[in-house]
């Protein structure tokens, strides 16, 4: 297979997952929470990019390392890492891993990570205290005007401390609060 005909079979693998996580958890119980879910209980995502010869999004059970990651992707095309001390280092679940060539001849990796949508799509809660209105419109429950309260909340106040604080904003009761919070979280 190609490589333009890889990139097109991940891109259909992508918006697939997206209209099955839409159609399974869009219109759910309240019972129900994407986060409890087969989906996602305790899985570690990470999206490696760059100068790896099998770019793509992987899960883990355990945090995994740089190294893992990398042997996961099907290792480096070419150039070695700068550091063997990188190799070691964790990568929290929802980044990216960057992989890419320097002018010293070696490559350098970048950890960084996904954006607010990316992580609603994998079913992982997104930061309230970074998403902007345009994040939270993509939650269910969550409008244009109670996205706007919710952003000028936080900038009026500071950041969450805890998701039960959304109570605070208007707009949002006991009921409300159970519909969204399965979500977002406080935590990066």
């Amino acid at each position: 297979m190609t490589r333009p005909e890889q990139q097109a079979v991940l891109l259909l693998a992508v918006v697939l997952l997206g209209v099955y996580l839409y159609l399974s958890y869009g219109k759910t119980p309240e019972s129900a929470s994407p986060t409890k879910s087969f989906f996602t209980r305790g899985l570690k995502y990470v999206q490696v990019m760059g100068k790896v010869r099998s770019p793509g999004l992987y899960t883990f059970y355990l945090q995994p390392s740089v190294k893992e990651v990398i042997e996961r992707a099907g290792g480096l095309k070419q150039n070695p890492l700068p550091s063997p001390d990188l190799l070691s280092q964790k990568v929290p679940t929802a980044t990216k891993l960057m992989v890419t060539p320097k002018t010293d001849g070696t490559n350098e990796v970048k950890i960084v990570p996904m954006t607010n949508p990316e992580r609603l799509l994998l079913g992982i809660p997104m930061p309230l205290n970074t998403a902007t209105e345009q994040n939270l419109e993509l939650i269910s429950g969550i409008g244009p005007s109670l996205a706007l309260r919710i952003v000028s909340f936080r900038e009026k106040n500071g950041p969450f401390k805890a998701v039960s604080e959304l109570e605070d904003v208007e707009g949002i009761g006991e009921k409300k609060l159970k519909e969204i919070a399965p979500y977002v979280t406080v935590k990066n």
